[in-house]
């Protein structure tokens, strides 16, 4: 399993959390990006992954473990997810596009990197910050259902 201190954003700036045992990738032959990102906003919503584009200026940006900061970030994006196994897993925003296109491809592979949890419900908070280190993480447990109100549930968060 890898760390939380060794996360990193893709680089072209997206995150990616997911639910490998939940998560449905596929969603036709010849997927455009608008149906993809429609089938992101319902895994969401299902709890099942947060995909999110926090932007090419934060392309390769480290997650940094959450902790008390002086600083106010410049946004947040809260939404809970399931581990239905035990894990998530990070894959790329490319990962995630070439599984879209294809029902029987894996989306997770032995190079993805996973998040060891037990199986339950867990709240995740993504916060921006100007100053260093700029992206941070925290996965909670979480007791019911939390959805980020500035974000329509139908939209992937920063686009």
């Amino acid at each position: 399993m890898t760390e939380m201190t060794r996360l990193q954003l893709d680089r072209d700036g997206w995150f990616c959390l997911i639910d490998p045992h939940a998560f449905a990738s596929y969603v036709s032959e010849a997927p455009t990006l608008a149906d993809q990102l429609t089938r992101y906003a319902a895994e969401r919503q299902h709890e099942h992954g947060i995909v999110m584009h926090l932007g090419p200026d934060a392309a390769l940006d480290v997650l940094a473990p959450a902790e008390s900061r002086p600083d106010r970030p410049i946004r947040t994006f809260t939404h809970t997810i399931v581990a239905s196994h035990g894990v998530l897993a990070v894959p790329t925003f490319k990962e995630l596009t070439g599984a879209a296109g294809f029902s029987g491809r894996r989306l997770v592979t032995e190079a993805t990197p996973r998040i060891g949890r037990p199986p339950g419900r867990y709240l995740v908070v993504v916060a921006q910050y100007q100053q260093s280190p700029r992206i941070t993480l925290s996965i909670a447990p979480a007791v019911r259902p939390a959805a980020d109100p500035a974000v329509p549930a139908n939209m992937v968060p920063w686009i």
